[in-house]
């Protein structure tokens, strides 16, 4: 595998993790392209002034524009924008910006698939859950995970996969509790509602996107 199809891969593999898409908004599914899949110019890098820049250090942002998804039958376009992570190489901006770079050395024009490692063929994957369980051990509200994800229920829960007891420490958490039963912690992915009657402290944890082939 070439540096540049690495590339393709870490940047797809970011991509869809802190937007949270679904195999077939940006990459191919059993060996076909959804119509809704990603294409080049679905993905757009600003800098401050909101001035287009393929710089990672004059970028601050990046725009992906989706035209539909197996859960948005009518096909309705929605844009989402995230910032930079601050966290390079971990980051959105970093993401694009490797994907498009891609891009212009392929030739690619605007209506082809954004994830691309040569003129006709385009990764697959079935990752789908990575960003899901990063928003959800982060103590994201339910609400905003279904936005950002663009869930209609609670069914991102399903993808979710939980932290082993050992690992979140349970006991040393149920032991603070008890000694200090004036403090409501709310369950991680707590409703707006609920988050509205407590408080609870957060930490950042990323679940590692699966390997990612092309077809």
């Amino acid at each position: 595998m070439s540096i540049a199809q690495h590339r393709v891969i870490y940047g797809a593999a970011l991509l869809g993790f802190f937007f949270c898409l679904r195999g077939s908004e940006y990459l191919c599914s059993r060996g076909k392209r959804h119509a809704c899949c990603l294409q080049v110019g679905d993905v757009i890098v600003r800098d401050i002034n909101g001035a287009d820049t393929i710089s990672f250090n004059k970028a601050t942002s990046v725009q992906i524009t989706l035209r539909g998804s197996k859960t948005d039958q009518s096909g309705r376009t929605s844009t989402r924008v995230l910032l930079k992570s601050g966290m390079a190489p971990i980051c959105p901006v970093l993401a694009a910006l490797l994907l498009q770079r891609n891009a212009i050395q392929l030739k690619l024009v605007p209506e082809s698939p954004l994830c691309s490692t040569g003129s006709r063929r385009v990764l697959s994957t079935d990752n789908d859950e990575g960003g899901a369980t990063a928003l959800h051990n982060a103590g994201v509200d339910a609400d905003t995970i279904r936005r950002h994800g663009r869930w209609a229920s609670d069914a991102y829960k399903v993808n979710i996969r939980e932290a082993p007891a050992s690992a979140i420490q349970l006991a040393k958490l149920m032991g603070n509790a008890s000694v200090k039963p004036s403090q409501t912690n709310l369950p991680r992915g707590a409703t707006r509602a609920q988050a509205l009657e407590g408080s609870t402290n957060t930490s950042l944890l990323f679940a590692s996107p699966r390997n990612m082939s092309s077809c």
